[in-house]
């Protein structure tokens, strides 16, 4: 994929009775840039991966973090997240979501976002398909081999 690498990582010792803890977790490299995307994985799953050193070293500062399962309270495991420390954090969610952790993810990122989708314009730490819908990430590399990224919301 030329500049973008992959690791993936699985739980293996999770109880069957949730397929959620089974779901890969991606981690996709691109220059110095590193995004973690969780899939349906909840605190069981995250709790045995933390403990994989060779996960830690890829998911430690990252630049963005799609919540865990729908970012719901069930998926929220704090040291995982500090060891993530995200620029900012993704939830794919919907209008029914009963038992969002996204104010303690918010409060665990760095960035501040200003969105014109947003009531009166306000700052947030995170994105939510919910409320802000399609959310596109551009990365690219530069002549120099400098990484960015850009975030749209449509």
């Amino acid at each position: 994929f030329g500049e973008l690498k992959l690791k993936i990582f699985s739980p293996y010792r999770c109880s069957l009775n949730n397929l959620n803890n089974h779901s890969l977790v991606v981690v996709l490299l691109f220059g110095d840039l590193k995004f973690v995307i969780t899939g349906d994985n909840e605190f069981d799953s995250l709790d045995e991966l933390i403990h994989n050193q060779n996960f830690r070293k890829y998911v430690d500062d990252a630049h963005i973090l799609w919540a865990p399962h729908h970012g719901r309270e069930s998926a929220f495991h704090y040291h995982f997240v500090k060891r993530v420390n995200p620029l900012f954090t993704i939830i794919s969610d919907d209008k029914n979501i009963r038992t969002s952790a996204a104010n303690k993810y918010a409060r665990m990122s760095e960035v501040d976002f200003v969105t014109s989708k947003s009531v009166g314009d306000c700052q947030r730490k995170l994105l939510t398909t919910r409320k802000d819908g399609v959310i596109r990430i551009k990365a690219k590399i530069n002549f120099w081999g400098e990484s960015s990224f850009d975030v749209f919301v449509k």
